[in-house]
């Protein structure tokens, strides 16, 4: 009966909770504009995989599975979020005149013939390498 007791208090939410939010870091990461959002929930997840393998590893929880998992896919979810940030920042940093003259060239524009040619000249400025 008192083993049944210490099976039942077992505390497995912060190991579910880590590989929920990680799962989730996972997926917002790989959306363009969720990457903020992505890296703190993988910041979290990791947290939260550590606490759940600290729990399981003192026999108070028993899905270290899932803590791990959580902590794995937190990782990889801040990873890329990192990864992206930096891409797209060093994309638009190197890009910066070639947008500001777009902007200038629309705001100049006076049909939609003038507009399309500053898109052209847009798009041929992005290819260049």
């Amino acid at each position: 009966m008192e083993n049944r007791e210490h099976v039942e208090s077992r505390r497995n939410g912060v190991g579910v909770a880590a590989l929920v939010v990680g799962v989730v870091s996972l997926v917002l990461a790989l959306l363009v504009l969720f990457f903020p959002i992505a890296a703190l929930l993988g910041l979290i997840a990791i947290i939260l995989g550590f606490v759940g393998m600290g729990r399981a590893s003192r026999g108070e929880a028993d899905n270290r599975g899932q803590a791990i998992a959580g902590l794995v896919t937190g990782a990889l979810g801040l990873a890329l979020a990192v990864f992206f940030t930096i891409s797209i920042g060093a994309f638009f940093a190197q890009h910066q005149n070639d947008f500001r003259q777009f902007g200038n060239c629309m705001l100049g524009s006076d049909d939609r013939q003038q507009r399309k040619e500053c898109g052209r000249t847009l798009t041929n400025k992005l290819d260049q390498p």
